[in-house]
């Protein structure tokens, strides 16, 4: 008998978290869209609509006063988070660039100079001594 009341129980969880997501999902899925994307905006409403799957698991939505503006919230927050976690990404790819970028400037593929030194250069007189058709 617990066991059937512990699945009722999961089930209306289950079926009371479904409706909050297709109730609420639209503001925070906007809010993302503008400030990092579609891709990234996915990545943010879903770990916010886990987020309340954990509190709604504890059983801890007393501590919610409006379901909209907590939602809206934690999505701002991971949006943050992402957006901070971009932000130290392309620090160390452009510091990776930078230092490529001084590898190869200070040895190009291509020289400047048709000879790699002075000394590899012929003289005038070697130059001279060449028959012109």
């Amino acid at each position: 008998m617990e066991e059937v009341t512990a699945e009722a129980e999961r089930l209306s969880h289950s079926k009371h978290f479904e409706a909050i997501v297709r109730r609420y999902q639209g503001p925070p899925l906007r809010y993302a869209r503008c400030s990092l994307g579609p891709d990234d905006a996915q990545d943010v409403v879903q770990e916010t609509f886990l987020r309340l799957h954990k509190v709604m698991r504890k059983n801890n939505l007393q501590n919610i006063v409006s379901v909209g503006r907590w939602l809206f919230k934690v999505a701002h927050n991971c949006a943050t988070d992402t957006l901070r976690k971009r932000h130290r990404t392309s620090k160390v790819i452009g510091k990776v660039t930078d230092n490529s970028a001084d590898r190869t400037a200070n040895t190009p593929d291509e020289p400047d100079e048709p000879f790699a030194s002075p000394d590899d250069r012929p003289d005038d007189t070697v130059i001279d001594s060449v028959p012109v058709d």
